[in-house]
């Protein structure tokens, strides 16, 4: 999520990949494969580019106070589509969300002084107080991560949770401005964070819910994402206009809308269930049900829904756990009024599902649900329905 009321996007001087040229149309820097050759891609018209390719004798040199969102090559792209097809649009995707969010990232930086690079490099040379230079690697499988130099600290490499190989105790970056500006924040010892509260435009945010009701675009779902806020205090807001929009939101087209494009396994609306949650909290009926939402959501697409759910657990770590909130996704949303096989049935469909997803970095949070879901199997419907595991959020 992002801060409230941003500006237009601006586009950086150069991306890491071509492709993304079907999404931000401007000046693109389409990096080599090779780290000592640059290939600018210039849209010239609706179907005219011009290619200015520059030779480096070595990559550039990172000095201290620097950050480097780092992407893959087309070339290793392409590489990684070739071997599996099935890839391309999800590769696409993340990128998108990737320098949609890092662009924001890179304000916030800029503003504070800190210089930012966006590359495409395989190898990323920082030069040290000492004058020596430290070569560290990007692996193309990550698809992207960052590279952080603040001032009087080693360089660091952050990892996108990418192919799947996380390795326990790595650190590593999601596709998202929390994610991002946790990790820049907690290594530059900056806040890149904003106020809750008072500040949010509940007018807007009730204009972008309209927007997205009426189009469910990628575009829409991620202006929205844009000005939802990644915290919430009832207690520093306008009260009524907060009421009102949680009835727009509840009462006229937006949550079902989210509820379809959920079912239809998109991924963006699963974001913005979560993301409304959060303002959500004292609205008891519409958290339930956007508790159902996102628990129906794994059977639908088990590896979305885990997916997403990391990336919200990774910054929302206190607010999960003082709402109980994986236990009422997971189960809390199955009638009680249902006969106790067809309840059964239904946990042990989502149990399956989860199991059915292997990735590496997904492993531990996948098994706490399949154990949440196989002990409230055991402990609520073993010997008859109880209304006790029912969402309590009043």
């Amino acid at each position: 999520m992002t801060k409230m009321g941003r500006g237009k996007m601006k586009r950086p001087s150069n991306l890491g990949i071509a492709i993304i040229l079907l999404t931000l149309s401007s000046a693109i820097v389409a990096m080599g494969n090779n780290s000592r050759t640059w290939t600018t891609i210039i849209q010239t018209g609706a179907t005219e580019q011009k290619e200015v390719t520059t030779k480096l004798e070595s990559p550039p040199i990172i000095n201290e106070n620097t950050v480097v969102f780092l992407s893959i090559s087309q070339e290793d792209f392409d590489t990684l589509v070739s071997k599996n097809p099935g890839r391309r649009q999800g590769l696409v995707e993340v990128l998108s969300d990737f320098y949609h969010y890092a662009l924001q990232v890179a304000d916030e930086l800029k503003a504070r002084g800190i210089a930012v690079e966006f590359q495409s490099w395989k190898e990323v040379w920082f030069r040290l107080p000492n004058g020596n230079i430290e070569k560290r690697t990007f692996d193309p499988e990550d698809v992207f991560g960052l590279a952080l130099f603040p001032k009087g600290e080693s360089p660091l490499m952050v990892r996108s949770q990418g192919n799947g190989a996380y390795q326990a105790g790595e650190r590593h970056v999601y596709p998202g401005y929390e994610s991002m500006a946790e990790e820049i924040s907690n290594y530059f010892g900056v806040n890149l964070s904003f106020n809750p509260g008072a500040d949010i435009d509940w007018g807007i945010i009730k204009e972008e819910f309209k927007v997205y009701s009426e189009l469910p675009s990628a575009k829409n779902a991620k202006k929205l994402l844009s000005i939802l806020p990644i915290e919430f205090n009832i207690a520093t807001t306008d009260f009524e206009q907060w009421k009102s929009t949680i009835n727009y939101i509840y009462h006229d087209k937006p949550f079902g809308i989210l509820d379809n494009m959920v079912r239809k396994g998109d991924r963006l609306a699963l974001r913005i269930t979560y993301y409304t949650l959060i303002i959500a909290m004292r609205a008891a009926a519409l958290s339930e049900d956007l508790c159902s939402v996102l628990g129906n959501s794994v059977r639908i697409n088990p590896l979305v829904f885990l997916e997403e759910t990391q990336s919200f657990e990774s910054t929302h770590n206190q607010f999960i756990a003082q709402s109980n909130l994986i236990g009422n996704i997971l189960i809390g949303n199955i009638d009680p009024e249902l006969r106790e096989d067809v309840i059964k049935k239904e946990i042990r469909l989502r149990i399956e599902a989860l199991k059915t997803v292997k990735r590496l970095d997904l492993l531990e949070l996948r098994d706490a649900c399949i154990k949440e879901l196989e002990e409230a199997l055991k402990r609520e419907y073993g010997g008859g329905v109880s209304r006790g595991y029912l969402p309590n959020w009043d």
